[in-house]
């Protein structure tokens, strides 16, 4: 492996990294900082009351496929817009990236399709235990959605002959 491409690699590599963590701050902390002593003490207080957590999922979670997404179309408030399309657009780099940093994978759309409801799961769930939010399956229909059409972005991207480097003078498998 060459120096040029692996250090390209690396980059694209710190780039999902960054992504990742402005993620996480952006959807559990909003724009607050993040505070480790009030993270500690969530995840003691439901460690010791697993209770609290089935309250939240049974009175203040949404567990019902489309329900929010559907309110979002009835109501048509510039803040559900803004919560429809920041829930897609906030994984489309998702998935731009993951094909970029691990090119010639087999089965690309199905692992960015994994990968983005998996990343998107994690967020829901650590809003769920440490209470700093709502679980919310729309957001994860909606996240996933925002990471297939990042790589569906990235398909017409290469399609396109961009400059991005190439394995052998090919476009990279995808």
């Amino acid at each position: 492996m060459n120096t040029k491409r692996m250090s390209g690699g690396m980059v694209i590599a710190a780039m999902l990294a960054i992504y990742m963590y402005i993620v996480v701050k952006v959807i559990l902390f909003k724009f607050h900082s993040i505070d480790p002593h009030f993270i500690k003490q969530q995840l003691k207080a439901h460690w010791h009351s697993p209770e609290m957590i089935m309250d939240q999922l049974t009175f203040r979670a949404n567990l019902v496929p489309f329900h929010v997404i559907f309110t979002y179309f009835e109501q048509a408030t510039l803040h559900s817009w803004v919560n429809f399309a920041g829930n897609i657009l906030i994984f489309m780099p998702f998935g731009m990236l993951l094909p970029l940093l691990f090119r010639g994978m087999s089965n690309p759309w199905l692992k960015v399709l994994m990968l983005s409801f998996t990343f998107s799961l994690g967020l829901e769930t650590s809003q769920l235990i440490l209470a700093i939010g709502m679980f919310d399956v729309d957001d994860l229909i909606l996240n996933t959605f925002g990471g297939l059409l990042g790589y569906g972005m990235y398909r017409a991207w290469m399609m396109t002959g961009s400059p991005l480097p190439r394995n052998n003078g090919k476009p990279a498998r995808s």
